[in-house]
């Protein structure tokens, strides 16, 4: 049994390795172009004010969505608690990741200002998106979250936007599932195992956006602090 076990981490953990490798692949172009940036360039500056309210934001999300959810969950757990990690699923998505997305679409639109032109598409949202440089920008606009999702997959970040399945959101949003047997269901197919998926998905992406910002933040010296004389 415990041969099973190992093998099955094992299993486990060279997806998350093959999965968190193919999200940095495409974040790195992006990020190279910030790298490369003078302290003192403006666009780098922005950036910087961006990420910096995106690290306060990010951190009081988790602080919250800690308190709604303790614990793992069991398929044996009762309907209620089977409900209430449904919509922790929801509230994860609703704002750790999509303050993710957002400050993804601030590295995108920074490093591409003077380099290649952004695919707008023929979405009108894209458009607005592409003006976006700071999450007042975003949250302003009304923007769908599908929409950011289009934008960023338009713009070279196709595995990051799979991560986020917006039909299944939507789903749930619109409480477009059923209750029968003390089970959640959607068109008769259980939802708990895709549930726990995407919940791993999101908190894996969380995880590879913040390390990987963090080494640049770290780089361009971002935490410093200038004591003016």
């Amino acid at each position: 049994m415990s041969r099973k076990i190992d093998k099955e981490k094992k299993k486990f953990l060279n997806a998350e390795i093959s999965f968190s490798n193919k999200l940095i692949a495409e974040l790195e172009p992006f990020v190279t172009v910030l790298r490369e940036m003078p302290e003192a360039s403006p666009d780098l500056k922005r950036f910087k004010q961006a990420y910096l309210k995106y690290l306060g934001k990010e951190e009081h999300y988790k602080k919250i969505s800690r308190y709604l959810m303790k614990g793992s969950l069991k398929v044996t757990e009762p309907l209620k608690d089977k409900l209430q990690f449904v919509f922790w699923y929801l509230c994860v998505l609703e704002t750790v990741n999509h303050t993710a997305v957002n400050i993804l679409i601030i590295l995108v639109n920074t490093s591409t200002i003077k380099g290649s032109l952004l695919n707008f598409g023929n979405n009108g949202y894209l458009k607005r998106i592409g003006k976006a440089f700071s999450l007042e920008d975003l949250e302003k606009r009304f923007i769908p979250l599908g929409s950011k999702i289009d934008f960023l997959r338009a713009n070279g970040l196709k595995e990051v936007a799979a991560v986020i399945d917006t039909e299944f959101r939507n789903d749930i949003v619109h409480f477009n599932f059923d209750i029968h047997d003390e089970d959640i269901a959607i068109n008769g197919k259980k939802i708990l195992p895709l549930v726990v998926a995407n919940v791993h998905k999101l908190l894996s992406l969380s995880a590879v956006v913040n390390k990987y910002l963090r080494k640049l933040a770290i780089e361009k010296r971002f935490f410093d602090i200038t004591v003016e004389c």
